[in-house]
């Protein structure tokens, strides 16, 4: 199901919230399903005595999440605030 715009600016934040998480979900199979092929296609070529057999999870995709510091975050909510109209305060 494709939303219109109106749609879209009718949906909830619970609602929206499914959508993304439905989305997700999906892109997530079709990922294990190229995985999936990807590891039946090694494991006809893999040496059995020098291997151990090929997963799925060996070809998906990992996200790695990186730590901000401190300044790195200060810095972007200063963007955001300033992407929002916000005003700096100093104290």
């Amino acid at each position: 199901m494709r939303l219109g715009e109106e749609e879209f600016w009718l949906l909830t934040i619970r609602e929206f919230n499914a959508l993304s998480e439905r989305y997700k979900s999906n892109h997530d199979w079709q990922n294990y399903r190229a995985a999936l092929i990807c590891s039946v296609l090694a494991n006809i070529w893999r040496d059995p005595k020098k291997r151990r057999p090929f997963t799925p999870d060996d070809f998906m995709p990992k996200k790695e999440l990186k730590q901000q510091s401190p300044e790195q975050m200060l810095m972007n909510v200063k963007l955001l605030n300033a992407a929002f109209g916000g005003k700096v305060v100093e104290k």
